[in-house]
């Protein structure tokens, strides 16, 4: 597989209304994104359900 892409990233948080990805995290490498993916996971670390994204609260409240 050959993708080839500006930056890498990952979620370390969820929207709490909409499920969105929030806290998200650029690498600019595949390999550094997956390298911090691992360690956070065997850290026993998973994405955290926090506050509402600004779109979703928008939406929300409108």
């Amino acid at each position: 597989m050959n993708i080839k892409a500006l930056e890498w990233n990952f979620a370390k948080g969820i929207c709490s209304l909409g499920g969105c990805d929030t806290e998200k995290v650029s690498f600019t490498s595949r390999a550094e994104a997956i390298k911090e993916a691992e360690r956070l996971t065997k850290e026993g670390l998973e994405p955290e359900v926090g506050y509402p994204c600004p779109s979703c609260m928008q939406d929300y409240y409108a």
